[in-house]
């Protein structure tokens, strides 16, 4: 993608949150759905649903690695 490409306006809030706040906000709230999707997985659903709240939890995942691997890089 080129230089140009617009931001998101999480990407910008992100990219000045320059004392961690944010970040760390949206970590502890990603945390908290994580655990509470693997509570409810732990306490039994069907395969069905089970298979639902992995995908969600994976998701959830996937977003905390990107915002822990966004550093300003184009």
């Amino acid at each position: 993608m080129s230089e140009a490409m617009a931001m998101f306006d999480l990407q910008r809030q992100l990219l000045t949150d320059f004392d961690g706040a944010k970040r760390s906000a949206l970590e502890r709230e990603f945390d908290t759905c994580r655990q509470l999707l693997k509570r409810e997985m732990d306490a039994g659903v069907s395969r069905q649903e089970f298979e639902v709240l992995a995908a969600i939890a994976d998701a959830i995942g996937a977003a905390t690695e990107v915002i822990n691997n966004m550093d300003g890089a184009s």
